[in-house]
């Protein structure tokens, strides 16, 4: 992994509290994320997919709905195989491409 930097992330923001995570990473998708492009499943309309790689090797992905400031959801997953049927193929073959590993798209043809 490149140089980790600190990242730093609003999950949730309301009038009454903020919910703030903090950990060391680089971010793998663009500051516009990434959009599913997956005919097989649908996807919220709007929602769109943030990729960083922690400095321990996992995987976090943050949900964006474009409706608010702050991300809808945050998970992490222990490796690329876990984001399997959770986030968009097309996102999941970005973030291999990003961290230097293999990933093929599975079609329903």
């Amino acid at each position: 992994m490149s140089q980790a930097n600190e990242i730093m992330v609003t999950i949730e923001e309301t009038e009454q509290f903020t919910v703030t995570k903090r950990f060391e990473g680089r971010w793998l998708s663009g500051e516009d994320g990434l959009y599913p492009d997956d005919e097989d499943k649908m996807w919220m309309a709007g929602i769109s997919f943030h990729a960083v790689q922690t400095k321990g090797g996992r995987i976090v992905i943050l949900t964006d709905d474009r409706n608010s400031e702050s991300f809808d959801s945050m998970e992490v997953f222990a490796s690329i195989d876990d984001l399997d049927g959770k986030v968009p193929e097309n996102v999941i073959s970005a973030i291999a491409n990003a961290i230097g590993e293999s990933h093929a798209e599975v079609l329903n043809i």
